[in-house]
């Protein structure tokens, strides 16, 4: 992703066996990302001259993918203590090493860290064996907007596609995503490249999905999923793609 740079570690014992893993990586970041609309305003006039003005080189700690993941993996006999300090040592020699003047952690606040808001997630656990029956469970006001929502895709010509493998479509992808980035107002920052797609493809295989979204004949949307846990093609991750799989147009 655009200029994402990943690093990895791996913390061992005095005999060399494995301790614990973790991810870490550099990225420029507008630090006025949530600035309200007049203060927004005012810097883009200084970025006409100064393009880099109040952007900096950080270092954060954790996937980019989701924010819910841990910050590290570790073994059992290993304490969470015991990895946050070796953690610490390590983000604090590259910072000093790289210039880099923020370091942003998940998860933890020792070491002088400071809680700051994140962005906010949202989940939904599928309690659900079929579309009808989350329809079903809805409120009646959610229920008639999906419904009508549904209709009027149905009379657009609005249709989908769950597909593997879509690393031959990874430029248009790009280009789709692209708009959506360009458009957005609140927040910007990683950019999903070609290849980032290519790869998303190919090197997750059966657990890496694409909701395509057609209007007669041409593609006009899409939407990337990542099933966690058992093979999609095991059990329940079948009837959770399956169940995803009907409800995709509603989406729209």
């Amino acid at each position: 992703m655009n200029d994402f740079e990943y690093r990895y570690v791996l913390f061992v014992d005095n005999a060399g066996q494995a301790l614990g893993l973790t991810c870490f990586y550099s990225v420029t970041t507008d630090i006025a990302i949530f600035a309200p609309g007049l203060l927004r305003a005012l810097l883009n006039g200084v970025r006409r001259v100064f393009p880099n003005f109040l952007k900096l080189r950080m270092l954060e700690c954790g996937t980019p993918i989701t924010i819910t993941s841990p910050p590290f993996a570790r073994c059992a006999d290993v304490t969470d203590a015991e990895m946050v300090s070796a953690l610490h040592d390590v983000l604090h020699q590259t910072a000093r090493a790289e210039g880099q003047l923020l370091i942003v952690v998940r998860e933890f606040h020792r070491h002088g860290y400071h809680w700051i808001d994140s962005l906010p997630n949202t989940y939904i656990n599928i309690e659900w064996a079929t579309p009808d029956r989350y329809l079903s469970a809805m409120r009646s006001y959610y229920r008639s907007k999906l419904l009508k929502h549904l209709k009027r895709n149905q009379t657009a010509g609005i249709s989908h596609r769950l597909v593997d493998d879509f690393d031959g479509l990874a430029e248009t992808l790009h280009a789709q995503w692209m708009i959506v980035h360009e458009s957005a107002r609140e927040f910007q920052r990683e950019v999903l490249t070609p290849e980032f797609y290519r790869r998303f493809s190919q090197d997750m295989g059966a657990h890496s999905k694409a909701i395509l979204f057609y209007r007669e004949e041409t593609l006009v949307g899409h939407a990337l999923l990542l099933v966690d846990g058992e093979s999609p093609s095991a059990g329940r991750g079948s009837s959770w793609i399956s169940a995803l799989e009907s409800m995709a147009g509603a989406s729209f």
